[in-house]
């Protein structure tokens, strides 16, 4: 966690420091307003559960020694809303109590970033022939924009 919150995300940022704040509201999910950065202490019990929920065939299958193991579909598609499922109880109580700690202001900010398609520009191929593509400096200023920081290339 040390490496993602004091080096990659500064780097992505352009700043030197990430409050402890600005981490939390990161991990969230774009679709929340965060940038999917997923804080791998806090989601760790939540992904082990669900790879051994869709590894629990498979798991019995070697126990059990078989000697061929056919996958059913509709278990699997099953396995796949629950995981899905498991996953947006987790952010949506990580986002409560995210929301009890920060300022209206933030909260509102979120609120905006939570909109629909708010972030599509985060979840898209950086595809050059559409325009999608941002350059180093463009993606500091965009990030910066989305969380109200102060825009690197006004330093300059």
């Amino acid at each position: 966690e040390y490496h993602i919150k004091d080096v990659f995300i500064p780097v992505i940022l352009g700043k030197l420091h990430v409050s402890e704040q600005l981490r939390k509201i990161f991990a969230l999910p774009a679709r929340m307003g965060g940038l999917s950065i997923a804080n791998i202490c806090q989601t760790a019990e939540l992904e082990y559960g669900n790879s051994t929920l869709a590894m629990e065939d498979l798991t019995n299958a070697i126990y059990n020694q078989e000697s061929s193991f056919n996958v059913d579909e509709s278990k699997q598609n099953k396995v796949i809303t629950q995981v899905k499922k498991n996953r947006q109880t987790f952010y949506d109580q990580y986002k409560d109590d995210l929301e009890k700690e920060i300022s209206p202001l933030v909260q509102r900010q979120l609120e905006l970033l939570s909109e629909k398609g708010a972030s599509s520009w985060l979840t898209s191929l950086p595809l050059k022939e559409y325009g999608f593509l941002l350059n180093k400096q463009e993606f500091h200023d965009a990030i910066s924009l989305r969380y109200n920081l102060t825009l690197s290339s006004l330093n300059r």
